[in-house]
């Protein structure tokens, strides 16, 4: 059986830091003030009855 080439095998493994594993590090060292929480949470609020559009193309 020949061995894959390195372009089918970069194809189906993923990219570094796309983990979960790397999202969960990240997250360690990471800091979000309270501020950027209640923006995020007045963001989401003001979309919530903002009906989603499917793309027509």
């Amino acid at each position: 059986m020949a061995t894959p080439s390195p372009q089918v095998i970069k194809k189906y493994l993923p990219a570094a830091g796309s983990t979960a594993g790397d999202l969960l590090a990240a997250l360690d060292a990471s800091c979000v003030s309270q501020e950027t929480v209640d923006a995020i949470a007045a963001e989401v609020e003001a979309r919530r009855h903002s009906p989603v559009r499917e793309p027509s193309w």
